[in-house]
């Protein structure tokens, strides 16, 4: 009965601290809120430390949400750089009032699209240019063995008898007949 007695008034202990801690979370939740304002106006302003207190609260989780969707980790890591570069560089336009953490990750979204984007771009280029690059060398291949042959044919043809040359000359190239070139 004495050990009943004692965890109930544990149990009752627990529930006026839950119910403290519940009164002061909203509490806790406005101070936080107040002070990442404050961090979001310093940020505004340039403030490098305040930078880099937004950098290690969300890089981890930003970096978990873009190596879910590249599933690559060195471009992981490259867009979550490019994302970082991105907020310093428009950190004007950053609304303290707004949420800070939505705006990070759509921000991580549209960077993911643009990069899909630029694969997609990449690979339609590089289909057009190996093909139009086999056509283009299969053509200077074949303009250029046909270019050695007649210069070997020539060459052949040079060192050829006179009359032998004439006949060659007369039957080969200019299309006549053996009896055309006889009579």
């Amino acid at each position: 009965m004495l050990i009943r007695s004692a965890i109930e008034n544990q149990v009752q202990a627990g529930k006026k601290n839950q119910i403290y801690f519940n009164t002061l979370a909203p509490l806790k939740d406005a101070a936080v809120q107040i002070a990442e304002s404050q961090l979001l106006a310093d940020l505004k302003a340039g403030e490098q430390n305040a930078f880099n207190h937004f950098y290690q609260k969300y890089s981890l989780q930003l970096y978990r949400k873009l190596l879910k969707m590249v599933h690559v980790d060195v471009i992981a890591e490259e867009l979550l750089q490019d994302l970082f570069m991105k907020i310093w560089d428009k950190r004007i336009q950053i609304d303290p009032e707004q949420s800070f953490q939505a705006y990070l990750y759509r921000i991580a979204e549209h960077i993911v699209y643009d990069y899909f984007r630029k694969l997609t771009r990449e690979a339609k280029m590089h289909n057009f240019l190996t093909a139009n690059a086999t056509e283009i060398y299969e053509q200077f291949d074949k303009h250029d063995l046909e270019g050695e042959i007649r210069e070997k044919v020539q060459e052949a043809v040079s060192r050829l008898p006179e009359q032998q040359k004439l006949v060659f000359t007369l039957c080969k190239l200019e299309g006549k007949s053996y009896e055309e070139v006889s009579a």
